[in-house]
C-alpha cells in the first residue's frame, strides 16, 4: 500500500509540472524581454548610482584620511602631553635645586657678612696694633737713644773714675784709706769705697 500511494503522488507531481510548463513560448520571449529591460534599467540605475556615490566614494577616502591624520594628531598630543609631564617634572626638580641652592647662597652671605664683621674686626685691631708698634718703635728709639746716653755718661765716668784710680793722689792717699777702712771694721758702719 505504500507502494501505490507513492506512486499517486509521484503521479500528482508530475501534472503539475507539467501544468506549469506549459507556458506558451510567446509569453515566453516577452517575459524575458520585460526582464532584459529591467536588467537593462538596473543596469543603468546601478551606473547611475555608481557614479553618484562616486563622490561620496572620495568623501569615504578624505574622512579616512582625516581620521588617519585626527589619530595621528591624537598620538601627538598624547605624545606632548607626556613630554610635557616630563618637563613639568624636570622643572619642579630644578625648583627644588634652585630653592636649594637659594638656600646655600643665603647661607654663603651669611657667612660673607660675618666674615666682613671678622674683617672690620681684623682690620680694627691692626690699626690698633700697627699703632702700638708705632708707639713701641718710638719708645724703643728713645730707649735707644736713652742708653746710648747712659752708655755714654757711664763711659765718661768709667774713663774719670779710671783717671781718679791712676792719679797720683789717689794713689798718695792709699794708706790713709786703709787706716779707715780698719778703723771702720771696728766700728759697724755702711761699705767702704774700696
Amino acid at each position: 500500500m505504500t507502494d501505490e500511494r507513492r506512486a499517486a503522488r509521484d503521479v500528482a507531481q508530475s501534472d503539475e509540472t507539467a501544468r506549469s510548463s506549459d507556458y506558451d513560448t510567446a509569453d515566453l520571449f516577452a517575459e524575458n524581454r520585460r526582464l532584459r529591460a529591467g536588467l537593462e534599467q538596473m543596469q543603468g540605475d546601478v551606473l547611475r548610482l555608481s557614479r553618484a556615490l562616486e563622490p561620496l566614494h572620495r568623501v569615504n577616502e578624505e574622512l579616512a584620511a582625516v581620521r588617519n591624520e585626527a589619530a595621528l594628531i591624537r598620538a601627538e598630543r598624547e605624545s606632548h602631553r607626556e613630554r610635557a609631564e616630563e618637563l613639568a617634572a624636570e622643572l619642579a626638580q630644578q625648583q627644588v635645586e634652585v630653592e636649594w641652592l637659594r638656600d646655600q647662597v643665603e647661607g654663603l652671605r651669611d657667612q660673607a657678612e660675618g666674615l666682613r664683621g671678622d674683617a672690620a674686626q681684623l682690620r680694627d685691631e691692626t690699626e690698633r696694633q700697627r699703632d702700638a708698634l708705632q708707639a713701641c718703635r718710638e719708645q724703643n728709639t728713645q730707649l735707644q737713644d736713652a742708653a746710648r746716653a747712659d752708655r755714654e755718661r757711664i763711659e765718661r765716668l768709667t774713663a774719670h773714675l779710671h783717671a781718679v784710680f791712676n792719679s797720683s793722689s789717689w794713689r798718695l792717699t792709699r794708706p790713709i784709706r786703709w787706716l779707715r777702712r780698719c778703723l771702720i771694721r771696728t766700728t759697724p758702719t755702711p761699705t767702704s769705697l774700696d
